[in-house]
């Protein structure tokens, strides 16, 4: 992780994953990875890097 704030895409993406399964039945079961919900390249990607928001 280094300098990277990014501790928070682990949790929010099992969240996200876990939750869609529940809200359907287990008739989705997205896969869904930190990657997916970080990006660092500033304001306009939502500052993923620094704590995301």
């Amino acid at each position: 992780q280094g300098q990277c704030g990014r501790c928070w895409a682990f949790s929010t993406a099992e969240v996200i994953s876990d939750r869609t399964c529940i809200a359907s039945n287990g008739t989705q079961q997205p896969i869904i990875s930190p990657t997916d919900l970080l990006t660092c390249c500033g304001m306009s990607c939502g500052e993923g890097c620094n704590g995301g928001y």
